[in-house]
């Protein structure tokens, strides 16, 4: 099974993707950190925080949020219609941009890791109505996504629903979300409520340096 984790940061009310971990089921490991190039770090893949990468985020932290709550439903995670993060996200799965093969890695037709991921309809909004995108179970397990938010591993479904928030305009319909609750981020994350996530395989937190550091 595949693994991946995503590690975001928080400053001045902002959340955002910081670096990415992706392990595909035949154990390769990809490496992103966010940036026009890698710089400091070398031969890795590296990504801008633009609203492609940004409904990728929202998109993983809302699979991890509903098995965080046992939320049995067989409806998308993502959906909208053009112009939304659903679209974006879609767009960029079809197109492949550098940043997408750096983050997931190619498999053996050439096509990104991520297509096996996640099942889409209605894909380029090709008929009337939104593009849908759920993630595929089989390929990557929803307990094999880990969120780190300042290196702490997130499993509340309360940080999870403010990540999500600081992700997603509310005022969008592109999210199936629950409504979050107010309060502060930074006192959440380091209070008893938080507990370290056991991830499956080797992956662990660690694996996922701060890239400030």
């Amino acid at each position: 099974m595949a693994q991946l984790i995503l590690h975001f940061a928080h400053n001045a009310g902002r959340i955002e993707l910081e670096k990415t971990l992706f392990r595909s089921s035949a154990g390769e490991e990809f490496i992103a950190v966010r940036g026009k190039t890698a710089g400091a770090y070398g031969c890795i893949g590296s990504f801008q925080w633009t609203p492609a990468v940004k409904a990728l985020c929202a998109f993983f932290v809302q699979a991890l949020r509903r098995n965080s709550i046992k939320e049995q439903t067989s409806g998308p995670m993502i959906s909208g219609t053009r112009g939304s993060l659903a679209s974006s996200l879609d767009y960029a799965i079809n197109k492949e941009p550098q940043w997408l093969c750096d983050m997931f890695g190619l498999d053996a037709t050439g096509k990104t890791n991520l297509r096996r991921l996640i099942f889409r309809s209605n894909t380029n909004i090709k008929r009337p109505g939104p593009v849908s995108l759920s993630l595929n179970p089989s390929a990557l397990p929803a307990e094999n996504i880990t969120v780190l938010l300042d290196s702490i591993p997130i499993e509340n479904e309360s940080v999870l629903d403010a990540i999500l928030s600081a992700l997603v305009d509310e005022s969008s319909q592109s999210f199936q979300l629950l409504q979050s609750r107010t309060f502060d981020l930074v006192a959440l994350a380091n209070s008893k409520n938080i507990h370290p996530m056991a991830t499956a395989g080797a992956i662990t937190p660690n694996d996922v340096a701060p890239v400030y550091a």
